[in-house]
């Protein structure tokens, strides 16, 4: 059979749409931002929007 250019693994396609989403996320935070001159921020900011479990109080917390 010819070779159709689909992988498949555990009876399912392969896609970048996850990596091509989260592309898309990153973009929308710098278009939004008018761009970051601190990169630390710029980087924390992503990573607080690509999690999912990220949470956000004024107080800190107590253990």
């Amino acid at each position: 059979e010819a070779d159709k250019g689909q992988v498949v693994v555990c009876n399912k396609k392969v896609n970048n749409a996850i990596i091509e989403n989260r592309n898309k996320i990153i973009k929308c935070i710098k278009n939004n931002a008018n761009g970051y001159t601190n990169w630390l921020r710029f980087r924390n900011r992503v990573m607080y929007v690509l999690d999912p479990n990220a949470t956000f109080s004024l107080e800190p917390r107590e253990k």
